[in-house]
């Protein structure tokens, strides 16, 4: 009896400890295992380390930022109190520290101090947004120095523990941003999955790179279970005229779909295709993947591969097909208004139209009566496939330039949550 009443007393006495974590404008956390200090420098370590995801209570922090023990890197010093109720300070590059709502994105806005359930210990969790903020330290004046900066979204549980999941950033390399973020129960345990859209532009790269993460709490740390970049690519660093991956999550389920531009070498849908101007063509396959849940694995499994096929579609007007992507080419058989076809190649040559520079673009194709050769882009449509809309307007009022070619990601990402 007097066993069951200590035990009593003491879940008692960690429930009001449980209640008593907040958070607010003070607060930080540690992105991974930093010392403390018992001043702004390096020179007096404590030997006092602290794990990643501790809370701490910011005091005070310097006036400038300095250089860190490689001297690549500025960053602020911050006094805290810890966990366990020292004070010393701390290095910037490693503590994230709260962000003022004022500051933030309407997506991350959205998490400012809401509630989470991730289970595993975070069943009633805070959510809240911390940040490093810095420079490279690559010239003597700080105003040449470029900016360096990390937003996180943090959670933490009533016990003062954190999970972190980086959101944005912007460095010297490029900047990235949240999009979107959505928390659902993904896996059937009743507990949330996160999913970010990050969008990130390189330095010097003309891609639009999407990605799509997928987060689960295991073993009370916050571990990704899937990503995928959803950017296509015609060859390096020129963007397909698809675009994006199309991607559709649902409970324990993913498919992502996408017409892919590949150098005819690699075209795996038919067999026997030459890859006859490199430069000029690329083969088009449709590629399907599925990706199921595995409870016992704990995370999305691509369990079957990746479904390769032949790109359809339907011709838009009766018209000869030709042994080259020109009208002077000879006849290899007609193509009827309406007849299904197999889409095999792109073509494309820029050409000096009355002084004006344009792209003309040609497909490869196999008619029903399975004759093969080249017809004009504008004469066919494409069908079937989640970038049909998007290709047909291409081919339509295609760009000089692959760069110029947008469309609303929003577009290629769906979900479908009861």
């Amino acid at each position: 009896m007097k066993n069951c009443l200590t035990y009593i007393v003491l879940f008692f006495l960690t429930s009001l400890n449980a209640q008593a974590v907040e958070i607010d404008l003070k607060s930080a956390t540690s992105l991974n295992q930093i010392s403390l200090y018992k001043d702004s420098t390096f020179i007096e370590d404590t030997g006092v380390l602290y794990k990643e995801g501790e809370l701490f209570t910011v005091l005070e922090e310097t006036e400038l930022q300095h250089p860190d023990a490689d001297q690549k890197q500025k960053f602020k010093w911050y006094k805290v109190q810890t966990p366990d109720g020292k004070t010393g300070w701390i290095f910037g590059d490693g503590l994230a520290v709260h962000v003022s709502k004022n500051y933030l994105s309407t997506t991350l806005k959205a998490y400012y101090h809401k509630k989470i359930n991730l289970g595993n210990g975070f069943e009633s969790a805070t959510a809240w947004i911390a940040s490093i903020e810095g420079r490279d330290n690559f010239h003597a004046q700080d105003y040449m120095n470029p900016l360096y900066s990390e937003y996180y979204l943090v959670i933490t549980n009533n016990r003062g523990k954190s999970v972190i999941m980086k959101c944005s950033g912007e460095s010297a390399r490029g900047e990235t941003e949240v999009v979107e973020i959505i928390t659902k129960d993904l896996t059937g345990d009743n507990y949330d999955e996160i999913i970010i859209h990050r969008k990130t532009k390189n330095v010097g790269s003309n891609i639009d790179e999407r990605e799509i993460e997928i987060f689960t709490m295991r073993a009370g740390t916050l571990s990704s279970v899937f990503s995928e970049n959803l950017s296509l690519t015609y060859e390096a660093q020129v963007p397909s005229p698809a675009l994006y991956k199309f991607i559709e999550i649902e409970k324990q389920a993913i498919r992502i779909a996408y017409v892919n531009y590949v150098n005819c070498n690699q075209y795996k849908a038919l067999k026997g295709i030459k890859n006859d101007q490199p430069k000029k063509e690329r083969c088009l396959e449709y590629v399907v993947s599925y990706y199921n849940w595995n409870k016992k694995n704990k995370k999305f499994e691509n369990l079957y591969g990746d479904s390769r096929s032949v790109v359809r579609g339907i011709s838009k007007q009766s018209t000869y097909l030709k042994s080259s992507p020109n009208n002077n080419g000879s006849s290899m058989g007609i193509v009827q208004k309406e007849e299904k076809v197999c889409i095999i190649k792109h073509y494309e040559e820029y050409q000096l139209i009355q002084g004006e520079k344009q792209i003309i673009h040609w497909f490869y194709i196999k008619n029903a009566k399975g004759e093969m050769g080249y017809i004009p882009a504008q004469y066919i449509n494409f069908k079937n496939v989640e970038h049909s809309d998007l290709l047909n307007l291409y081919y339509k009022e295609a760009p000089i330039s692959k760069f110029n070619w947008r469309a609303n990601f929003n577009d290629f990402f769906i979900t479908h949550f009861n």
